[in-house]
């Protein structure tokens, strides 16, 4: 595992330290490290979400009906915002 050194706002600190406090999260650490999970994945959901507005704005929008259309249209969208980003 990587170590980092990051300088935060002291408010900022503060409040994790008291998400930590109440149990939320086992260490400062965890807590760092849940936030930048989350962010991430919220990061490749807007990523999907961008995509399927261009592909709309292209006439090239897609009428889901169920859900494993649904889902064969996300792992479309997974598969080309794979090939690129690193996210």
């Amino acid at each position: 595992m990587a170590t980092i050194n990051i300088s935060l706002p002291t408010t900022l600190k503060s409040q994790a330290e008291n998400a930590v406090g109440l149990g939320l999260y086992s260490s400062f650490s965890d807590f760092v490290r849940t936030a930048m999970r989350e962010h991430l994945a919220a990061i490749k959901y807007n990523v999907w979400a961008e995509e399927a507005k261009k592909e709309k704005r292209e006439g090239k929008g897609t009428i889901i009906k169920s859900d494993a259309e649904l889902d064969a249209y996300f792992r479309k969208l997974k598969l080309r915002t794979m090939k690129n980003s690193n996210i």
